[in-house]
């Protein structure tokens, strides 16, 4: 299964979350992986097509991270969406938007998974999303990678799926035809 990046989804998502907890920069990274996750369970899609990272504080999106990154001025040019800098500015690690976050750029799916994070985070603030991110699928990579000496590995969406304990979607994303019959053997 593709997943394919989408940035306004990621600019949205931050501005959602952001408005919903007043969060920063790295509980918005974890809550953007835990609404992934989620949404993932649920419905065999990512909310945001990214990519992820396991760091040492945790699992990482890699292109939502440099969006972060560009927004803040530490990033040249972020050639995904060159105008997210209309919609939202980090200063240090605290975000300030700069416009509402376009909710049509989210399904009601979307935002259920973002609220259910966003719930996380009032319920026990940043320690609470930590834990929460902290899961599986980032130990396994967190693992690999200081066993390798690295500072960072990816993370495939096979071990963040396998993190969620559902067998059938972790055999759902490794059909390469999902929903199709398979073809029928000759004798």
């Amino acid at each position: 299964m593709s997943h394919q990046f989408q940035p306004e989804k990621v600019i949205a998502s931050i501005g959602y979350l952001v408005q919903q907890t007043g969060a920063d920069l790295y509980s918005v990274m974890k809550m953007i992986y835990l609404a992934d996750k989620a949404h993932l369970s649920r419905y065999g899609r990512t909310i945001t097509g990214d990519m992820y990272t396991a760091m040492s504080k945790g699992p990482v999106p890699e292109r939502a991270y440099n969006l972060c990154k560009y927004v803040r001025g530490d990033r040249e040019r972020f050639d995904p969406m060159p105008d997210a800098k209309h919609y939202l500015d980090l200063v240090d690690n605290n975000f300030d938007l700069l416009v509402a976050p376009d909710l049509e750029e989210l399904s009601e799916s979307d935002v259920e998974a973002l609220n259910e994070v966003a719930a996380i985070h009032r319920r026990g603030g940043w320690k609470a999303v930590f834990d929460a991110s902290h899961d599986a699928a980032w130990r396994d990579a967190w693992g690999k990678a200081q066993a390798s000496g690295v500072g960072s590995i990816p993370m495939s969406l096979d071990d963040i799926a396998g993190a969620t304990g559902d067998a059938a979607l972790v055999a759902f994303l490794q059909d390469p035809h999902p929903g199709c019959a398979p073809a029928p053997t000759s004798h």
